[in-house]
């Protein structure tokens, strides 16, 4: 994304993942920067896209030290589109910044997904 933050994440796909023990989160796509990019010299860089990420048949298999699912966007970089489908797994999720679709699961406390039952599947 060059120098400075900017640029752009978009049109991702990941299908078909096991995750095993893992002391961070399990399923993560953040925006947030915990520390200032040393080579970034303007006062307000340009923000990235961050848009069209897909999570799909995702089993956790734990433990996870963080959350199952972190989906962190800012005020500045909103998440865009961001759909987890049939993700298994025991944990917490949290969501801010953020809009998209859990599909198969319930999202949790991330009021911010909607969440659509696959059919067949009794609410």
């Amino acid at each position: 994304v060059g120098t400075c933050r900017g640029g752009f994440v978009k049109d991702i796909l990941v299908r078909n993942i096991t995750v095993e023990e893992t002391s961070r989160g399990a399923l993560v796509v953040m925006a947030t920067y915990p520390e200032p990019n040393p080579f970034c010299k303007e006062r307000a860089p340009p923000a990235p896209t961050v848009a069209n990420i897909a999570f799909e048949r995702a089993r956790i298999l734990g433990p996870t030290r963080g959350k199952l699912v972190q989906l962190q966007g800012t005020p500045e970089v909103f998440l865009n589109n961001i759909t987890l489908r049939n993700v298994s797994g025991r944990g917490s999720w949290v969501c801010s910044q953020v809009s998209g679709v859990s599909v198969g699961q319930k999202p949790g406390n991330c009021r911010a997904l909607r969440w659509d039952r696959p059919q067949g599947q009794a609410p």
